[in-house]
């Protein structure tokens, strides 16, 4: 797959290009694709591949290291196994330079499993550079954007501690930094989804619980009351979805917690329904059993 991903960069109608492939501990043969690519395209001087390997530490930890070694006035984020239309990177620089006062743009991305076209499902949205719409449903992925290297600058590097939600927290900082954001309608990229993926099959529910405090530190960090109500509503909803999918598992401890969490933040968020709901679920997990919690609750929220 990295092959496909790293044929969609060279095929970009951008020039110059520099390409920083950080190999993050692979196992299989990754690396010795991208050092062939790389000496297939040596004689391209518009194109220039920067190759570093590092023992595995994650996504954000690799895109680190690929910041750290970056040249460029503008960031392209790219995992291993996404595509890029290759006029994406000229659209979107076109974009920033004819808007000079913004500061990232990102455009639609097009869901695919084995090959593009297989689904018709889209990533990105004019809600996503919305408070609501990127902390809630329509969060800002990785492969959507363009950022100029001083907004990077302004957001720093990416927490190396999260194990999901990672781009969600990150480009929360868009907001907390009060930086402009522009919109592309445009399906620019093609975001890969493997079916072991899904968040209903792999689910961590105390990861995304560690990740939610995470989320919600950030936004205090930057936001105005108005807007950190916002903030609070939308992570209440992700805690419900914790705590709904706790209760399948049968884990009453992660539920309990993700409902004491729920009616923490929904009280910060003054949103009178989201209080009553966490109120109802808190006191269904003292009440009932927790088959019959799940079953009430399924329909409640």
């Amino acid at each position: 797959m990295i092959l496909e991903t790293l044929n969609s960069v060279y095929a970009q109608t951008y020039r110059p290009l520099e390409l920083v492939v950080v190999d993050d501990g692979s196992t299989d043969n990754s690396i010795e694709v991208v050092k062939k690519f790389s000496r297939q395209n040596i004689s391209d001087t518009s194109f220039k591949v920067k190759i570093y390997q590092q023992k595995n530490n994650g996504a954000p930890s690799a895109r680190n290291f690929g910041l750290r070694h970056c040249t460029g006035d503008f960031i392209q984020f790219l995992d291993s196994d996404d595509i890029l239309c290759s006029n994406k990177i000229k659209k979107q620089l076109e974009f920033l330079t004819s808007f000079p006062d913004c500061d990232f743009v990102y455009c639609q991305s097009m869901i695919f499993n084995h090959s593009i076209g297989d689904t018709d499902e889209i990533v990105g949205n004019e809600k996503s550079k919305t408070l609501k719409g990127h902390i809630g449903a329509n969060a800002l992925k990785t492969d959507l954007g363009l950022y100029r290297v001083n907004t990077i600058t302004k957001m720093g590097f990416w927490n190396e501690n999260l194990k999901v939600w990672q781009e969600r927290e990150y480009n929360l900082r868009l907001f907390t930094n009060k930086l402009n954001i522009g919109y592309i309608p445009e399906v620019l990229a093609y975001y890969r989804v493997h079916s072991n993926e899904r968040i209903s099959k792999t689910l961590t529910e105390q990861r995304h619980l560690d990740s939610l405090k995470v989320l919600e530190r950030t936004a205090i960090n930057g936001l105005s009351s108005d807007d950190l109500k916002v903030a609070y509503t939308e992570i209440c909803s992700h805690y419900f979805s914790i705590y709904k999918h706790a209760l399948a598992s049968n884990k009453k401890n992660i539920a309990k917690s993700a409902a004491y969490n729920s009616l923490v933040i929904s009280l910060k968020s003054l949103n009178f329904k989201k209080i009553l709901k966490s109120m109802a679920i808190n006191i269904s997990m003292y009440i009932f059993p927790i088959k019959v919690s799940h079953s009430l609750i399924k329909r409640f929220l």
